[in-house]
């Protein structure tokens, strides 16, 4: 199982509170602790167990995750110090932007985590 070190998974978040609870199920069977399961991004985001969020919402849900997240943190709801966004980071140029204007407005650490930025057909 691979991961990042010294980091937990505290929190996970879906609209459908289900799917939240079967993430959530899933982390334990492979002996990560199993973290808290959230329906509302917000209720997520104010956790005190959350410094980081890896936003993997879909493709078209990004922007509208990342409003969230921005609003939250410039309002001083949270104590978050840094959020991933899992690729695609957007549909297109337009919203790859709109997604960096939104976190420039913060002073939130960032990345993006692409696994095969060089990847051709030959490898």
């Amino acid at each position: 199982m691979g991961g990042v070190r010294n980091a937990d998974i505290t929190a996970v978040y879906n609209h459908n509170i289900s799917r939240a609870e079967e993430l959530s199920n899933y982390t334990k069977s492979v002996g990560i602790s199993q973290p808290k399961s959230y329906d509302d991004l917000r209720d997520l985001l104010n956790d005190k167990k959350v410094d980081a969020v890896w936003i993997m919402t879909p493709n078209f849900k990004r922007i509208e995750t990342m409003k969230i997240i921005a609003e939250e943190v410039n309002q001083g709801k949270n104590d978050l110090i840094g959020v991933c966004c899992e690729k695609p980071l957007a549909r297109n140029l337009e919203e790859a932007q709109e997604m960096m204007n939104l976190l420039h407005k913060t002073d939130l650490l960032h990345g993006y985590l692409e696994n095969q930025v060089f990847y051709t057909h030959n490898n």
